[in-house]
């Protein structure tokens, strides 16, 4: 959960549902979107990591798909 605050509270990450195959954002405040995602996973997940999908999925965002890039570069030494 922690991960996943920081990556929506930092603007890298959107929460949402998988809708036939389309990303459907969910009309929340990040604040919102932590608690129905807590909520979730508590309920139906107690003692397991849900698959994805099953609770929330988070989307990139044009910054996130940067920091990810830069990452990816930084890992396979790329200048």
């Amino acid at each position: 959960m922690d991960l996943i605050e920081r990556a929506l509270r930092e603007g890298l990450m959107v929460a949402g549902d998988l809708r036939g195959g389309e990303f459907v954002r969910w009309s929340l405040s990040v604040d919102g979107s932590l608690h129905r995602i807590q909520s979730s996973w508590t309920r139906d997940w107690p003692d397991q990591i849900p698959t994805p999908g099953s609770v929330v999925w988070l989307d990139l965002t044009q910054d996130g798909k940067r920091m990810a890039q830069a990452t990816l570069e930084r890992e396979a030494g790329v200048p």
